[in-house]
């Protein structure tokens, strides 16, 4: 069943909302020096990756196994089933507590309203856009 807003959406757009919020974006923050790569697949599956640069390390991480994703009324939540982190130390001298290597994190979720991604443009930094 559709909540009030999906419903509003469908009436002023036609169609349903699933298949306008299903395609790629990216998160551009260049305070961080990273972009995240998120695609929501018409059939609930989901591709991430993010890439960053500190100066000190670069980093990957990217989704593994079964990630989804779902409307549950006003956001859209994302299930990443592990989340593979690569990092790379830059420096030649070693930092106490940074190393290079790899790291993984189970069952990583996070929400957007489904707003942003409706009104995404192919434009701006820190938010969710089109690429």
């Amino acid at each position: 069943t559709n909540t009030t807003l999906e419903k509003i959406y469908i009436m002023a757009e036609g169609g349903d909302i699933k298949e306008k919020i299903a395609r790629s974006y990216i998160y551009i923050k260049p305070g961080d020096k990273k972009t995240e790569k998120l695609t929501l697949n018409l059939d609930g599956t989901v591709e991430y990756t993010e890439e960053g640069d500190s100066g000190l390390e670069t980093f990957h991480s990217v989704a593994e196994g079964n990630s989804t994703w779902e409307i549950e009324g006003e956001k859209v939540t994302i299930k990443l089933e592990t989340l593979r982190k690569t990092t790379k130390i830059k420096s030649m001298q070693p930092i106490p507590g940074m190393e290079s290597g790899s790291t993984t994190d189970p069952n990583v979720y996070f929400a957007i309203t489904t707003q942003e991604l409706l009104n995404a443009k192919n434009f701006g930094t820190n938010k969710w856009r089109l690429p």
